[in-house]
């Protein structure tokens, strides 16, 4: 298969066209970061909105008590040697 030479070289923007291209680029990605930082916040807020809402949906239970504090966790004095 013969060859049709080679690729034509690309057209050269002109340096208005340049500021364009690179403002609106700038653009777009500031507009797509800022929707993404919108979207983590709604998921944060819709997430502890859940939480509350089965927190108090649970049946009340006794809040946890302290095991150091009734002086269960260590022994008073030294164990019987064997």
């Amino acid at each position: 298969m013969p060859s049709a030479g080679p690729d034509p070289l690309p057209r050269r923007r002109s340096h208005d066209e340049l500021l364009a291209h690179v403002y609106a680029e700038g653009a777009r990605r500031r507009r797509r970061r800022r929707r993404g930082r919108v979207g983590a916040l709604a998921a944060v807020v819709a997430m502890a909105a859940a939480g509350g809402a089965v927190a108090s949906r649970l049946p009340g239970q006794a809040p946890p008590q302290n095991v150091a504090a009734r002086g269960a966790a260590a022994p008073a004095g030294p164990g019987p040697s064997t």
